[in-house]
Order: structure tokens, then C-alpha cells, then sequence
């Protein structure tokens, strides 16, 4: 199984979870088959360019925040780069400018 996969389906599995759905539920949604979704979650398959769309869809996500489960600093990525965010505000840091290629979590 490969690594990419599994790591799909535990996000996958994470977001229906905390949407309170039922692996039922977002097939349905999806209009995809349960067992699809099964295999989704475990690992086994991996979705095609138009199931992530439909996935995307009936999660309420979109297909970025669904293949994406990277946090910067306690907070969601920052909008764009060369954008100003505040990725230290309540923990003592200064705000800054995210360069995903710089020293110091993307803050310069």
C-alpha cells in the first residue's frame, strides 16, 4: 500500500468523521459506492481527479483542505505567499510574511 494513500484516507476518514457523517453518508452524498469509500479510508484506492472533486463537495471542503493536513505554527496554512499573517499572534511571536522557502517555519 502506498504511504500517500493511507495518509488520504485517514485524512479523509478525519473529515467525514468530524462532519458526524457515516461512511453511508458520504458515499451518498458523493454518489460514490460505500465500498469505495472503505477502500478510500483503509488505504487500498486511491480516488480518481473527479471522485476528490465529489469528495471535496460533500465533505463542504475544498479538494485542496481535503488532500491538505498541514498546520504552520498552530494555524491554517497562510492565505498566499508574500501575503502578511500572524502566525505567533497569542504565542508571543511577531507577525510576519509567509515564504514557504525561508528559515523559521516560512516566517521572515
Amino acid at each position: 500500500m502506498s504511504d500517500l494513500r493511507v495518509q488520504f484516507g485517514r485524512r479523509l476518514r478525519a473529515l467525514r468523521i468530524e462532519r458526524e457523517m457515516t461512511q453511508e453518508d458520504l458515499a451518498n452524498a458523493a454518489g460514490i459506492s460505500t465500498v469505495f469509500i472503505s477502500s478510500i479510508e483503509r488505504g487500498r484506492y486511491a480516488p480518481s481527479f473527479d471522485n476528490l472533486e465529489k469528495l471535496a463537495s460533500a465533505l463542504h471542503v475544498s479538494v485542496k483542505d481535503l488532500v491538505t493536513d498541514r498546520v504552520i505554527m498552530g494555524h491554517a496554512e497562510p492565505p498566499c505567499v508574500g501575503q502578511p499573517w500572524a502566525p505567533g499572534v497569542g504565542h508571543g511571536e511577531p507577525p510576519g510574511v509567509y515564504h514557504p522557502w525561508s528559515p523559521g517555519m516560512g516566517q521572515v
